[in-house]
């Protein structure tokens, strides 16, 4: 039976690459975008990096962004597989999020859903 993990953190960032050994490097942590041209906008790609702990088994996992005012849903991952070998397993998740089109500026979040429960999210303002 699967259990459902806890975030420690989770981030928006510009890149996130392997380092040596079990490190990660992260980049350009960011909240807030100010796009240039008008709307809608659409952000090439970005990373979503979390960490995540305390679950255990095969658990599956995707990412939603939604409009905080409409709750309209602007984009999605396909559904995927983490594994926690043991309750004590740290799992570092990086997805890397293209093309999303961000039709009004506001408040949107990033939500991450593991076994279709949420876990976490972070802010994303678009001004």
């Amino acid at each position: 039976m699967a259990v459902v993990p806890i975030a420690r953190s989770l981030f928006l960032c510009d890149a996130c690459t392997a380092a040596s050994g079990s490190k990660i490097d992260v980049r350009g942590i960011f909240n807030q975008v100010h796009p240039l041209a008008g709307y809608p906008h659409v952000r090439n790609s970005f990373y979503v990096f979390a960490q995540l702990v305390n679950g255990i088994g095969r658990v599956d996992y995707f990412l939603d962004i939604r409009h905080v005012a409409t709750n309209q849903l602007v984009c999605t991952t396909a559904p995927r597989g983490l594994e926690f070998a043991t309750r004590f397993s740290i799992v570092n998740l990086a997805v890397r999020m293209e093309s999303c089109e961000f039709p009004m500026p506001g408040l949107y979040l990033v939500q991450l859903f593991c076994d279709n429960s949420w876990v976490c999210d972070a802010e994303l303002r678009l001004k």
